[in-house]
């Protein structure tokens, strides 16, 4: 691209130096006929290093496109794999799990029984158990960019001990949006409702994709940490007081969606919920 950049400002600087040393010609038909051919040639080759351009430009997109897709099945892969093992080392555990539940059931001691459970039991195998349910939710999600996103995200999640819930209710295999643009405009805004929630004990980050006959609307919510928060400046470059990484990234949210006439953004506080809903027509 570079190349076919330089070609173009090279031709350009001849076609000027042509028409200065032609300036000097004294017969009108000969400055007239060599005029026109030079134009003529001029305008052919920035058309053809015009279409070169595109072509590369093209060919580019289309390679970021297939990178992005690979990563983010790579990530999926990585969830996948990562709740195989713990299944895996679960149902291994499985007969030890029962055997010790065997002295509380022998004895009758219900309440026993009940307390070892929930605090031994569920409190090591609940984290397996809500990853595997999680992925699950994931098979209606047919775009394997959002699905390799949304698996990355779960990871982190489970490095922030952060709860996630995802709901897909019906299967989605296509959005009106370049996917590249969505992931970026989604990673963005799953990492800020990570941020802000993280913090916050036994809080919850809310996701759902769902569809309709002419559009797909994703939602993101989590809890407010700040009750004075204000959502009007949010997507103003270094309006965010959670660092400087956080308001260029909804401020670079903003530039993308702008591109997109059939995309929307609604931004709204509810029972003191940060919400986010992208709606894709």
């Amino acid at each position: 691209m570079q190349l076919l950049l330089l070609f173009i400002g090279i031709l350009t600087l001849g076609m000027f130096y042509l028409n200065v040393f032609f300036l000097g010609v004294q017969d009108n038909d000969t400055l007239t006929t060599a005029n026109f051919f030079i134009q003529i040639t001029y305008m052919l080759l920035i058309v053809f290093a015009v279409s070169l351009l595109v072509s590369s430009l093209n060919k580019m997109q289309t390679i970021r496109q297939k990178e992005v897709t690979q990563q983010q099945f790579f990530e999926y892969m990585q969830v996948l794999e990562q709740v195989n093992t713990d299944m895996q080392k679960f149902r291994h555990d499985y007969i030890n799990i029962l055997m010790s539940l065997q002295n509380y059931i022998e004895d009758e001691d219900v309440q026993g029984l009940k307390k070892y459970f929930y605090s031994h039991i569920m409190q090591v195998e609940q984290q397996t158990l809500f990853q595997s349910k999680m992925i699950g939710t994931l098979e209606n999600l047919q775009i394997v960019e959002l699905k390799g996103l949304l698996s990355s995200k779960l990871l982190l999640a489970n490095r922030l001990q952060q709860r996630v819930t995802i709901e897909i209710p019906h299967t989605i295999s296509s959005v009106n949006m370049s996917l590249i643009d969505l992931t970026r405009v989604l990673g963005i805004l799953i990492d800020n409702a990570l941020e802000a929630s993280v913090a916050k004990a036994d809080s919850v980050v809310h996701i759902a994709i769902l569809s309709s006959n002419d559009h797909v609307v994703i939602v993101i919510d989590n809890p407010l940490q700040d009750a004075t928060f204000n959502i009007s400046t949010i997507f103003d470059y270094q309006s965010s007081s959670k660092g400087e990484d956080r308001g260029i990234g909804l401020a670079n949210v903003k530039g993308i969606l702008q591109t997109y006439p059939n995309v929307t953004l609604n931004t709204r506080i509810e029972k003191q919920r940060f919400i986010q809903e992208l709606q894709i027509f």
